[in-house]
């Protein structure tokens, strides 16, 4: 795994796709990548995800934070594009 060829390819296919939304699961390569794409998109950015649901052209998304103590619901539209989750 090399980090920043990973990033570059990964920008770079997001910037050309112009996606609404992209899921992947966690894991130490997509915790790596999918801040640094958030930055260079200008995109929305979700970590560890419990629960994700598309309502029109809002993504609602819940997630835990402080060791679970906290449940945390947010809500992405079109201007966060692209949501990453």
């Amino acid at each position: 795994f090399n980090s920043e060829a990973y990033k570059k390819v990964f920008i770079k296919i997001i910037k050309d796709l112009n996606p609404d939304f992209i899921f992947g699961v966690n894991s130490t390569i997509s915790n790596d990548l999918f801040p640094a794409a958030s930055f260079h998109t200008n995109g929305g950015l979700a970590m560890d995800c419990t629960d994700v649901s598309l309502d029109g052209n809002t993504l609602n998304i819940t997630k835990t934070m402080y060791s679970n103590k906290v449940i945390s619901k947010l809500k992405f539209n079109s201007e966060s594009k692209p949501v990453l989750a």
